[in-house]
């Protein structure tokens, strides 16, 4: 659902931006979004550190 004041953007200006930028961008009904990359990054350690620490306990 997007507010009546955002601009929509077409999947070509999406894949042009995201060539533009480093940043996270999801595209959803055509609007933009940008996650800060802090986040992906701890959502990505905290995955890691629960693999590291599950791993020993799984049946083989």
């Amino acid at each position: 659902m997007s507010l009546p004041n955002e601009e929509l953007v077409s999947l070509k200006k999406f894949y042009q931006m995201r060539e533009q930028t480093d940043q996270l961008l999801e595209y959803i009904d055509g609007v933009v979004y940008m996650s800060p990359p802090t986040l992906h990054r701890s959502s990505a350690a905290i995955y890691a550190i629960s693999r590291a620490i599950i791993q020993p306990f799984r049946k083989r």
